[in-house]
C-alpha cells in the first residue's frame, strides 16, 4: 500500500503515521473459537461492535473460563482499548469502556494505543477516510476482510495530546445535539408507522367511513365472512428439481417470496427468475391484477397485487375468482393482519400458512361502494403519511452525512482552533520510543520465562518502586518488582499513567527509568 496514495495536506503541528507505530499492539480474535456454551464469558464477533458501543445482548458465543483464560493470554482486552470489525462489515469501531471480562473472534481487531487518546483513534477509524482506506483494501470473494499486516500500515493523522483530546470534546458535543434531533426524527419515523396501523384498524372495524358505532360491533350493512366466500385460495407450485434447464430460465415470469418481500410497493410489476413451457405444467399460472399473499418462510403475510402474466412458486398464494372490486380492500386487509399471520405460524421450524388456514380466516366485509370509500381514504392518508416519511427519511440521510463532514473536518485540523507549543514531532519520537521498549521488554520477559524464578518479593506499583529507588532502574527489574508482573499489557498502561513523571536516561545497553525531581 502506497502511504503516498492515501494521505492528504495536513495543517502545521500535525503529521502523518500509521496505526502500527502508535499502537502497543494489533491483533485479531480467536481463528478457531472455543466450542459454545450456554452461558459463561462472552466472545464476540463483528455484529457485536456497533459504532461507538459494544452490544453484549446480540447473539453472544459463550466460552468457558478455561478458555476464555487461555484467549485472555494472547489478547488480553483491557478498557482504553480499541476494537474494530475488520471481516464482513468493515469499519464498526469502539473503544472498550467496560470492565466486563469478554473474548473476540477474528472478524474484530484488537488495537491498543500508545501515547494517543483512545477516542481520536475511534473517531478517526470511523471517518469516510480511514473507512474507505479500510475497505480498498479488504481482500476476499465470499466474504471481505482486512489483513493484520495491511490494518498496521493503515495511514492515520497525528497532532498533540491536548489537540486530539479537543478534538474529541468538539466531535462529542456536536454529535451530541445531533444524536438528539436523531432521536426525534426516528420516533417520529416510528409514530408514522403506528398511526398506519391505527388507520388500518379503524378501516376494518368500520371507523373511517362511520361516526357511530357501538363498542365491539360493526356498522349496520357489514358482516363476518370467509376469505372462502368470496374467492378461490389457490397455491403455487415450483418445478423440481430447482434450476433444471428442461424447465428453468424460459421468458415466462415465475415470482417467488422475495418478489413480494423486497419491497412495500402496493404492485408487483418486476421479475427476476424465469421458466420455460415444459415448466407450466408443475406450477400456477396466474393473470395481472391478481391479489398475491406470501404464505412461507419468515416473511409471510405480505400481500402484493401482480400486475403482470406470470407464475408462482410454492411459498406464494394466489386470490382466484376475486372480484376485481375488492382486490384492494383485501390487500389492506391483510397489510394490517401481516403480523397476525405470522403469528399463526410462530415456532414452526418452517413457518407456512396452507390454504386452508387462508380461507377459514374471517374478514370485515361491506359493500362494494364503501370498500371503495374505505380504499380512498387509506391511500389518501398513507400518502400524505408516506410524503412525511420520506421527508423525515431525507434528513436522517443528511445526519449521516452532516457527521461524516464533522469527521473529515476534524482529521484535516480544521474542526477546532488550537494552538500549542508542543511539538507533534515530540510525540512521534516519544510513541517510538515507547514503542521500543515495549517490544525490548516484551522480549525480555520472554527471556525471563525461561529462567528460574527467583523468590517471592513484595510486590508494589510502578510509581511506589520508583519513588523508593535511589537511582534509576531498568525497565526489566522496574516489570519483575512491580504488581503487573505476567501482564505486560498491564504494566504497560500503567506505565502510561504516569508517563509525564518518568524521566528515561539510556546507558551504552538499556534504558533507565527514574522519577522527575519534582515528583520524588
Amino acid at each position: 500500500m502506497k502511504e503516498q496514495q492515501l494521505t492528504y495536506v495536513l495543517p502545521k503541528g500535525w503529521a502523518w503515521t500509521t496505526l502500527d507505530k502508535i499502537c502497543y499492539k494489533i491483533t485479531d480474535g480467536s481463528h478457531n473459537p472455543p466450542p459454545k456454551q450456554d452461558k459463561g464469558i462472552p466472545m464476540l464477533s463483528a455484529r457485536n461492535i456497533e459504532n461507538y458501543t459494544i452490544n453484549f445482548d446480540k447473539d453472544v458465543r459463550f466460552i468457558n473460563e478455561e478458555d476464555y483464560i487461555r484467549e485472555k493470554q494472547r489478547t488480553n482486552i483491557e478498557q482504553g482499548d480499541v476494537l474494530l470489525t475488520i471481516v464482513g462489515t468493515i469499519g464498526r469501531v469502539s473503544v472498550v469502556e467496560q470492565t466486563q471480562e469478554f473474548a473476540i473472534q477474528r472478524s474484530v481487531a484488537l488495537l491498543k494505543p500508545i501515547f494517543i487518546s483512545s477516542r481520536y483513534l475511534m473517531y478517526y477509524l470511523s471517518s469516510p477516510f480511514s473507512n474507505k482506506m479500510l475497505v480498498d483494501n479488504s481482500k476476499g470473494s465470499a466474504q471481505k476482510g482486512i489483513y493484520l499486516s495491511t490494518l498496521k500500515s493503515i495511514s492515520i493523522p497525528i497532532t498533540n495530546l491536548h489537540e486530539q483530546h479537543a478534538i474529541v470534546s468538539q466531535i462529542e458535543t456536536l454529535f451530541s445535539k445531533i444524536d438528539e434531533s436523531e432521536k426525534i426524527l426516528k420516533k417520529a419515523s416510528y409514530s408514522l408507522k403506528i398511526y398506519k396501523q391505527a388507520l388500518l384498524k379503524d378501516a376494518f372495524t368500520g371507523k373511517l367511513t362511520n361516526k357511530i358505532i357501538k363498542e365491539g360491533k360493526l356498522p349496520n350493512g357489514w358482516e363476518i365472512i370467509k376469505i372462502s366466500n368470496i374467492s378461490n385460495v389457490v397455491r403455487g407450485g415450483s418445478p423440481r428439481p430447482a434450476g433444471d434447464s428442461r424447465y428453468y430460465e424460459g421468458n415466462i415470469p415465475f415470482l417467488k417470496v422475495k418478489d413480494l418481500t423486497k419491497d412495500e410497493k402496493v404492485h408487483l410489476t418486476t421479475f427476476e427468475y424465469t421458466i420455460k413451457e415444459a415448466g407450466l405444467v408443475k406450477t400456477r399460472r396466474i393473470r395481472p391484477r391478481t391479489l398475491l399473499l406470501s404464505n412461507s418462510g419468515a416473511t409471510l403475510g405480505v400481500p402484493k397485487i401482480c400486475l403482470i402474466d406470470a407464475t408462482i412458486n410454492d411459498g406464494i398464494a394466489a386470490f382466484l375468482d376475486l372480484d376485481d372490486r375488492s382486490i384492494y380492500y383485501l390487500y389492506y386487509f391483510f397489510l394490517f393482519n401481516t403480523q397476525k399471520l405470522r403469528d399463526i405460524s410462530m415456532g414452526a421450524t418452517q413457518p407456512n400458512l396452507n390454504t386452508t388456514i387462508i380461507k377459514n380466516i374471517e374478514l370485515p366485509y361491506c359493500s362494494f361502494d364503501e370498500q371503495k370509500q374505505v380504499v380512498e381514504i387509506i391511500e389518501s392518508r398513507f400518502t400524505l403519511a408516506d410524503n412525511l416519511g420520506k421527508t423525515i427519511d431525507n434528513v436522517l440521510n443528511e445526519i449521516i452525512a452532516l457527521k461524516h463532514s464533522i469527521l473529515k473536518n476534524a482529521f484535516e485540523g480544521k474542526l477546532v482552533n488550537y494552538t500549542s507549543n508542543e511539538s507533534v514531532e515530540k510525540l512521534l519520537d516519544d510513541l517510538k520510543e515507547e514503542k521500543r521498549l515495549y517490544l525490548e521488554n516484551q522480549k525480555q520477559l520472554n527471556l525471563s520465562k525461561l529462567k528460574p524464578k527467583k523468590k517471592m518479593e513484595e510486590k508494589q506499583s510502578i510509581i511506589d518502586i520508583l519513588k523508593k529507588s535511589n537511582s534509576p532502574i531498568s525497565a526489566q527489574e522496574l516489570w519483575e518488582k512491580s504488581t503487573s508482573e505476567g501482564d505486560i499489557e498491564r504494566f504497560y498502561s500503567e506505565i502510561k499513567e504516569i508517563y509525564h513523571q518518568i524521566d528515561e536516561l539510556k546507558s551504552k545497553t538499556e534504558s533507565l527509568l527514574t522519577l522527575k525531581d519534582e515528583d520524588k
